[in-house]
């Protein structure tokens, strides 16, 4: 740009100096001559220089969504095309998760219908999604059903990959003990609640059998109708802690405001 500059200041320069007869024709043919070459080579360079500009900005890819980028799936200096996938991305705000339905239960459950979701990391947190799809076909291999459960991961407890078990809604009706979600206890692979005896927080295993609101379907030979369970501080409790219920505490600061008075 400089130069084409510098060319066109020495062309004006030659007419001048040409006016006053203080140079040939040919010293002014000479001086256009080299600004046109200059002026044509300026706006070559501008070309090239746009069009590098619009390479650069059809470079820079931009994600369809939030998320997190994962494996690379090109290497530097690979020729790419449009709609050739670079990078794997990962939207974790939502999860689908992938169950198996038994075939005896494959009329029993509906779209739509609650999961319990518990995440088998030992940190024992528990999660709530929806049935938002039920496969028509069972696999060859296992005879169960596919079904897609999805799960708001706004908290991100749940990564790609992740096992976990869940506890479908069935609408079959069925007699069975219910607990408050809040009296299960994970301990690895066993499930198990704490009920009272004499003061001492006592464990109980239980298996799981449905979900329905806040309240889990039960079953356990030791569990018996109308024992108590501990559903607050059951997670920092251990077999034979002292326990004191709701019950006694009112009941202790009844008696101390008596004393009081």
């Amino acid at each position: 740009e400089e130069q084409a500059k510098l060319a066109k200041s020495q062309q004006k320069r030659a007419d001048e100096l040409r006016r006053q007869n203080l140079i040939s024709e040919s010293a002014i043919d000479s001086a256009n001559a080299w600004a046109n070459i200059q002026q044509a080579r300026f706006l070559q360079l501008d070309a090239e220089r746009q069009q590098m500009q619009l390479d650069y900005n059809k470079a820079v890819i931009i994600a369809p969504y939030s998320g997190y980028t994962g494996r690379k799936l090109i290497n530097v200096g690979e020729w790419v095309t449009p709609g050739m996938p670079v990078y794997e991305m990962f939207d974790l705000s939502k999860i689908k998760i992938k169950a198996d339905l038994p075939e005896r239960f494959f009329n029993s459950l509906e779209l739509g219908s609650e999961v319990f979701i518990n995440v088998d990391d030992g940190t024992s947190i528990s999660l709530k999604g929806f049935v938002t799809g039920i496969s028509p076909n069972a696999s060859s291999e296992t005879h169960t059903f596919p079904v897609i459960i999805e799960v708001d991961n706004a908290k991100g407890n749940l990564g790609g990959g992740m096992l976990v078990k869940t506890i479908l809604s069935l609408n079959k009706e069925f007699q069975s003990l219910s607990i408050p979600k809040d009296a299960l206890i994970r301990q690895g692979s066993q499930t198990m609640v704490y009920t009272i005896n004499d003061g001492k927080a006592a464990p109980i295993p239980v298996t799981i059998k449905s979900t329905s609101g806040q309240f889990l379907a039960v079953e356990s030979p030791m569990l018996q109708k109308g024992m108590p369970v501990v559903v607050r501080g059951n997670e920092r409790i251990y077999p034979g802690a002292a326990v004191t219920t709701g019950e006694e505490q009112n009941k202790q600061q009844a008696d101390s405001t008596g004393k009081e008075s």
